[in-house]
C-alpha cells in the first residue's frame, strides 16, 4: 500500500504524501464491505433521530417566537399610535444606527420623513426560513407605494445562509426618483452610484454568466444587503431607545426610575438613564408626556424580550443535551468503543497503536497508519476525515499531506463559551499519533455580538509538533561547505493553520478578510459538520445540497416564466 496514493482500507480512503502541496483529492462515497454495513446503518439511524429532534426544536422555537410576538402586539400598536404624533420618529431611530446612517443620504431623509411604521415578521416555507420587513408610508410626493417590503429567504437562519432577497419595486414619481431605473443599472453593469437607501428594495441584478470577480462582488453586495436588513430588524424592537439616542435634552421624570440600556455601537459602551435623558429632545411640555409614554412602553417590551431570551436559551439547552447524547453514541460507534449488536463476530477489544511520545526524531513509516486503521476495525476508520473532505469549503483547506494526520481524528465537539461571555469553541480530539503531542486541539471564537454576528477575536491551540512532522511550516536550510544551516521558515498551506491565532496585520481590509474566512470555517464546522457528520460521511448531505440548488434554479425559471 503506497502512502503517496489514495488507497482504501475496508472501503475507507486514506493517504496523501507529506510533501504534496495541492488540495486533497476528492474523497467519494465509501463503498463499505459487509462488515461495516451494520454500524453505518446504525449511524444513519442516529442521524435520522437527530434530524427528527431538530425539526421538533425548530417547531418549538417558532411557537415560542410566535407567542412572544403576539404578546408584544398590543404594546406595538400602542407605540404606533403615539409614534404617529412624534415628527420624524422612524427617521431619527434609523439614522441613529451606525450601519443605517451610512446608507441614508440627505435626499433619502426627505422621503423617510413620511415613514409611519416598520414591522418585521418571520416567514417559513418547506425549503427554508427567513423574515420580512414592511415599511408603511403616508402619502408622499416621492412614490405611490403605501407599503415597501423586503423579504429574506434563508436556507438556514442560524448560520445564516441567504438564498435570495426580494424587494418591492418602488413606483417613483418621475421628477422625484431617488434610485436609477433598470436601464441605468444595466448601463452601470448592475452597480449603482446614486447611493440611496432605497436601493435596499432593489437587490443587485445577477448576470447569467458569472466569473470569479463578479461572483465575489455579488457576494459582497448580498452580505451588505443582509447587514442592512439585520440592522433594521434590531432597531424595530428598541425603536424608542434608538430615537432617544441623539436627542439633546430631557427632563428627569421622562422615563421614570427603571433604567434603559442602549448599546453605543461606535464606542462599544452603554448609555445609562441619565445619558438617555440628557439626549431627549423636548419641544414643549406635551412632548414630555408623549416621550414618557413611549419610554414606559419600551420598558415593557424590553422586559418581555428579556423573558423571551431566557425561555429561548432554556429551550436551546434542552435540545443541546438531547443532541449531545446522540453525539456520544455516534462517537462510540465511529471509534469502536462499545460492542454493537450484530458485531459479535468482531474483536471486542480495542488495540492501541504503538506511537512515539518522546521528542526524538522518528520517521513515520507506512505500517504506522496501517496498524492504526486495523486497530480501529471495530469502528469506522477515517470517519471525520471523510466528513470534512466532503464539504466544499473545507475540502479546499485540506491538503494531501493533511489527510494522514486527520485520519487520527477521533471526535469534534462544539460548545458555547462558559459564563456570560459570547462565543463558542471547537474541540478536536485526536488519538495518539506521530504528528503532534496534543490530545485535543481547540479553536475559540469570542464574539461582540452573536446575532449579527460580530467577531472580536479567535484563539487557537499552539500545536506541539514532533520534530520533522510539522505540516504548517517547513524550515529552509542553506547549504555550505561547513554543512547545512537554518535559513528561514516556509509557511505551508494546511488545514492545521486553522488552529493558528489570526495574525494582526497593518492592512485593515486584509485583517477583516482573514477573520471573515476564519469565522466561516469555524461556523461551518460547528453548524454543518458536527450536527450532520453522518450525512457528510455518506455523501447524502453533499447530494441534498446539490438537489436543493437544482430545485432553486427550477423555481427561478418558473418565476421568470411568470
Amino acid at each position: 500500500m503506497s502512502i503517496g496514493a489514495i488507497e482504501t482500507f475496508e472501503g475507507v480512503p486514506f493517504g496523501g504524501n507529506l510533501n504534496q502541496k495541492g488540495p486533497a483529492k476528492r474523497i467519494y462515497d465509501p463503498m463499505p464491505k459487509p462488515v461495516f454495513r451494520n454500524r453505518i446503518e446504525k449511524l444513519r439511524l442516529l442521524q435520522f433521530e437527530h434530524d427528527t429532534l431538530e425539526r421538533q426544536y425548530f417547531k418549538d422555537r417558532a411557537a415560542l417566537e410566535a407567542e412572544f410576538q403576539q404578546s408584544c402586539l398590543p404594546l406595538h400598536n400602542q407605540m404606533c399610535d403615539i409614534v404617529n404624533t412624534v415628527p420624524y420618529f422612524w427617521l431619527k431611530a434609523l439614522t441613529n444606527n451606525k450601519v443605517l446612517r451610512a446608507k441614508i443620504t440627505e435626499h433619502d431623509e426627505r422621503a423617510l420623513k413620511f415613514l409611519r411604521d416598520i414591522k418585521w415578521s418571520k416567514t417559513d416555507s418547506q425549503r427554508g426560513f427567513g423574515f420580512k420587513l414592511e415599511f408603511f408610508f403616508d402619502s408622499n410626493p416621492f412614490f405611490r407605494n403605501p407599503v415597501l417590503t423586503k423579504t429574506y429567504d434563508m436556507i438556514d437562519e442560524d448560520l445564516p445562509i441567504l438564498r435570495k432577497a426580494i424587494g418591492t419595486e418602488v413606483e417613483w414619481y418621475s421628477r422625484t426618483r431617488l434610485t436609477p431605473n433598470l436601464n441605468e443599472k444595466r448601463l452601470n453593469e448592475g452597480t449603482n452610484n446614486w447611493g440611496s437607501f432605497f436601493n435596499f428594495f432593489s437587490p443587485p441584478q445577477v448576470p447569467k454568466v458569472i466569473d470569479g470577480k463578479a461572483a465575489k462582488e455579488i457576494q459582497n453586495l448580498m452580505e451588505q444587503d443582509y447587514e442592512i436588513g439585520s440592522a433594521i430588524r434590531e432597531v424595530i424592537p428598541h425603536a424608542v431607545s434608538w430615537f432617544a439616542k441623539n436627542g439633546p435634552t430631557s427632563a428627569t421624570s421622562l422615563l421614570g426610575s427603571s433604567p434603559i440600556r442602549i448599546t453605543n455601537l461606535a464606542s462599544g459602551g452603554v448609555l445609562n438613564d441619565q445619558a438617555v435623558l440628557d439626549k431627549m429632545q423636548i419641544l414643549d411640555g406635551q412632548d414630555s408626556v408623549i416621550l414618557g409614554g413611549l419610554g414606559n412602553i419600551q420598558r415593557k417590551l424590553d422586559k418581555l424580550e428579556e423573558e423571551f431570551f431566557k425561555k429561548r436559551e432554556a429551550l436551546r439547552a434542552k435540545y443541546e443535551e438531547l443532541y449531545e447524547a446522540l453525539y456520544n453514541k455516534r462517537c462510540s460507534i465511529v471509534n469502536g468503543d462499545a460492542g454493537l449488536e450484530g458485531d459479535s463476530d468482531e474483536a471486542a477489544t480495542k488495540q492501541e497503536p504503538a506511537t512515539c511520545k518522546c521528542t526524538c526524531v522518528k520517521a513515520v513509516t507506512e505500517p504506522d497508519l496501517v496498524a492504526f486503521i486495523r486497530s480501529r476495525a471495530n469502528g469506522v476508520p477515517g470517519f471525520w476525515l471523510h466528513a470534512l473532505s466532503k464539504n466544499n469549503l473545507l475540502t479546499r483547506e485540506i491538503i494531501g499531506r493533511d489527510t494522514e494526520a486527520l485520519a487520527y481524528l477521533r471526535d469534534i465537539k462544539g460548545s458555547k463559551i462558559d459564563g456570560d461571555n459570547k462565543g463558542f469553541k471547537l474541540d478536536f480530539y485526536f488519538e495518539p499519533n506521530n504528528f503532534f503531542m496534543n490530545p485535543v486541539l481547540t479553536k475559540t471564537y469570542h464574539m461582540v455580538d452573536e446575532v449579527v454576528p460580530i467577531l472580536a477575536k479567535a484563539i487557537g491551540t499552539e500545536i506541539e509538533w514532533y520534530p520533522g512532522r510539522c505540516l504548517t511550516k517547513n524550515p529552509i536550510k542553506k547549504n555550505s561547505k561547513k554543512g547545512s544551516f537554518p535559513k528561514g521558515t516556509e509557511y505551508r498551506k494546511s488545514f492545521f493553520n486553522f488552529f493558528s491565532t489570526p495574525q494582526v496585520l497593518e492592512d485593515i481590509d486584509a485583517v477583516r478578510n482573514q477573520m471573515k474566512i476564519d469565522y466561516e470555517i469555524g461556523s461551518t464546522i460547528r453548524d454543518m459538520i458536527i450536527p450532520y457528520a453522518v450525512s457528510w460521511f455518506t455523501g447524502e448531505a453533499w447530494r441534498s445540497r446539490d438537489e436543493y440548488s437544482d430545485t432553486e434554479d427550477d423555481d427561478d425559471e418558473d418565476d421568470d416564466d411568470e
